[in-house]
């Protein structure tokens, strides 16, 4: 209970609290004091590979730029996302091996530059790097070695409306279907558009499990 009767002087002295009552005060939220989740050797969140607000993205138009400084996913006490990423709906955040996401995008970027007059592919939410769970021998970028096949991955989606999270498979295979769009494996274009039945490499559906429902197995 308020012994003491409070004036806010932004109001020239008006009261706005009074003695004998009881007052609530709501505080705003606040970063707890504690040590950050560190991720397991290796593992890595590949930003290139997630679908994230635009404005975390290099705003060049191609990948030369960097990402921003301040990707901060902020729960409210209600369990809803506050700041900026409040308005993506939806995020999906790939977590895999730092060398699928090191070392087959670095020799992806090499062939894609050499083929498209030094420009660098730009990575945005519909166009990600996803390689697909095997990549075959077609694939002209990764010629002349066996099949790779990836190592472990997950997305971890974040419904910023309702504050939940949860944990799926990617979907690392291409989709059957028309190939009148005409995407091929010889552009090495980012197709992801689910209509081409000619494998590039990359999972043309990878968030298919986190928006259907399929979770991941512990």
């Amino acid at each position: 209970m308020l012994q003491i009767p409070f004036a806010d002087s932004g109001t020239k002295g008006q009261l706005v609290a009074h003695s004998g009552f009881t007052y609530e005060i709501e505080l705003p939220s606040k970063l707890l004091a504690q040590d950050p989740a560190i991720l397991p050797e290796s593992v890595v969140i590949d930003l290139d590979a997630s679908k994230i607000p635009d404005g975390w993205r290099p705003q060049f138009g191609i990948n030369s730029g960097n990402y921003s400084g301040y990707m901060d996913v902020i729960f409210s006490p209600r369990g809803n996302i506050l700041g900026d990423a409040a308005g993506a709906g939806v995020m999906h955040l790939y977590v895999g091996d730092a060398e699928d996401s090191l070392f087959l995008k670095e020799r992806f970027e090499a062939a894609y530059t050499a083929s498209h007059a030094g420009t660098r592919p730009a990575y945005t939410s519909d166009k990600s790097f996803v390689p697909m769970d095997e990549i075959p021998l077609s694939v002209s970028w990764i010629t002349g070695e066996n099949a790779y096949q990836t190592k472990d991955r997950r997305i971890v989606s974040v419904f910023t409306q309702t504050g939940a999270v949860s944990v799926h498979e990617v979907n690392g295979f291409f989709s059957e279907g028309s190939a009148a769009t005409g995407d091929s494996q010889d552009s090495l274009d980012f197709d992801n558009d689910s209509v081409t039945n000619e494998p590039d490499g990359l999972a043309d559906d990878p968030y298919f499990f986190a928006e259907t429902g399929k979770a991941a197995k512990p």
